[in-house]
């Protein structure tokens, strides 16, 4: 994008949900002309990731860094990776609404966490 479009990395926002916010990471780390503006990662993916910032979402990823963590423990990674990271409900299962989960449900209330705090006054 910056070398054929003439992108500044400083006007891009990247979202990703579970496995697609570590990918932003990347895709942020990866930068080489700048900074990525802001990196949005809705609960990501805690299978396979450790403590180990190479290869997972981190604060060095973008100029900001911003997760909200639904099923935090369980499918999603519990521990902060951004430069602010919510816990809503504590940031675990069981999400309201969601009734019995092993995870999934809440590991999706991310995302309509973001659309809400976009879309409400």
């Amino acid at each position: 994008l910056v070398l054929e479009m003439g992108v500044s990395p400083a006007s891009v926002h990247l979202l990703g949900h579970s496995l697609g916010a570590h990918i932003a990471g990347v895709v942020g780390e990866s930068v080489t002309f700048g900074n990525i503006s802001r990196i949005t990662g809705l609960d990501p993916a805690a299978p396979l990731f450790g403590s180990d910032p190479k290869g997972r979402l981190d604060p060095t990823d973008a100029q900001f860094v911003d997760v909200i963590h639904s099923a935090g423990g369980y499918i999603g990674y519990y521990n902060p990776c951004g430069h602010i990271d919510f816990y809503p409900n504590g940031g675990v299962p069981i999400q309201p609404g969601c009734g019995v989960d092993i995870g999934f449900c809440s590991h999706k209330r991310s995302y309509m966490y973001f659309a809400e705090s976009i879309t409400s006054l």
